[in-house]
């Protein structure tokens, strides 16, 4: 009951400041958004200078930020519209941040697909059904060649030159680009069964799954928070380099040359004043004397 006078409650304070003509300013993060604009700070421009404000934007999950922009307006005048940033005099503004952005979901799709792929590893054994030829008895040995299939294969594999050894069932013929083990020699043209231990990757056609995932874009959004943003001066600092001729600005009048033995400053109207050619300007004596120089000695 207390959380239904609540909604109500919210729902007539925003019809009021609606129509009293305040509007009320959407929050930096609606709960379930993955893109933020959080408040500029208070801003502050180096002395006789503009401060520089950017977009503050934050953002989470799948998401592409596409722009983020500033409108910003003084007193009715737009200063600055859809920038990356701008400088700023000091003043008060009033500034739009807008962000242009583009969610998406990962769809995966699982499809079956007929693929070559390596069905006997080299060295790996597998069963096999092989045909002798030319075969060439000897003692205790013998020599032929095979034309073997396999069910875990695709097509036959030729051994040519087959060397047999071994005994009393227990036959290893070795050739090139095979290993055979078997239990009888067989004769010319004879089909025996064997385990076959390939030099090389044999290959098969095979039914396997095959899943891939794609980005699914939405259409783009966009996001708008409008803020007061004051941009203070900074002080007037206390020295500055003087221009290209060695002379020294009004403010800052005070000239301070470094020399080989010493560092001095020469104040308007002193006797080297005119003549010299400043290193560095001073507002004040004081400023001159902490930064290492002293006044002449006569």
């Amino acid at each position: 009951m207390k959380k239904a006078r609540s909604a109500a409650t919210a729902l007539v304070l925003s019809a009021a400041f609606l129509l009293s003509g305040v509007a009320v300013a959407p929050t930096a993060s609606a709960a379930g958004d993955s893109v933020s604009i959080g408040k500029i700070s208070q801003a502050k421009a180096p002395y006789g200078k503009k401060a520089t404000v950017k977009p503050k934007v934050k953002k989470s999950g799948k998401v592409k930020v596409l722009s983020k922009t500033l409108t910003v307006k003084q007193r009715g005048k737009t200063v600055a519209k859809n920038r990356k940033s701008a400088k700023l005099k000091p003043g008060t503004y009033r500034v739009t941040t807008k962000v242009k952005y583009r969610s998406y979901k990962v769809v995966k799709t699982t499809k079956t697909v007929r693929k070559r792929v390596v069905s006997v590893p080299a060295w790996d054994e597998t069963y096999v059904s092989c045909t002798a030829r030319n075969v060439v008895a000897g003692y205790a040995t013998a020599e032929f060649d095979a034309v073997c299939t396999g069910r875990d294969y695709d097509g036959t594999l030729t051994l040519v030159d087959v060397f047999v050894v071994g005994s009393d069932g227990d036959y290893t013929g070795f050739a090139d680009d095979a290993t055979l083990s078997f239990t009888s020699l067989p004769d010319e043209g004879a089909t025996f069964t064997a385990w076959l231990e390939p030099a090389d990757d044999l290959y098969q056609v095979r039914q396997i799954k095959e899943t891939t995932s794609r980005k699914v874009w939405s259409k783009t959004k966009t996001k708008t928070r409008t803020q007061s943003l004051t941009v203070k001066a900074a002080q007037r600092p206390s020295r500055t380099t003087p221009n290209s001729w060695g002379e020294c600005p009004s403010w800052a009048p005070i000239k301070g040359n470094r020399g080989s033995y010493a560092w001095i400053y020469h104040v308007p109207g002193s006797t080297y004043y005119s003549r010299t050619i400043a290193e560095e300007c001073f507002s004040t004596t004081t400023a001159a004397r902490r930064a290492g120089y002293r006044a002449p000695l006569r």
